[in-house]
């Protein structure tokens, strides 16, 4: 809740329901996989749950770069605005 508030005041109405659309979707798509009992199925499939491991270490790497990337950018403009 307190995400979605948060990206409303900051980032508009726009960004605030694309939130709880993917917030809604996530939590769906989690409902349908416990049913569908697919966890245990990961959970039983060595080489499916190391799939599954490594395709999240792999989004990790790729949120923790983007962040990286995205604050260097932020700082050049800071030193930007400061010398002129």
């Amino acid at each position: 809740m307190a995400l979605i508030i948060d990206n409303a005041t900051r980032l508009g109405k726009k960004n605030a329901f694309t939130n709880i659309l993917g917030l809604c979707t996530a939590t769906y798509a989690h409902g349908a996989f416990s049913i569908l009992d697919v966890s245990a199925l990961i959970l039983n499939n060595k080489t499916l749950f190391l799939l599954v491991k490594l395709m999240g270490s792999c989004y990790l790497l790729y949120m923790g770069f983007k962040s990286i990337k995205s604050g260097i950018h932020s700082l050049n403009s800071k030193e930007k605005n400061i010398n002129e």
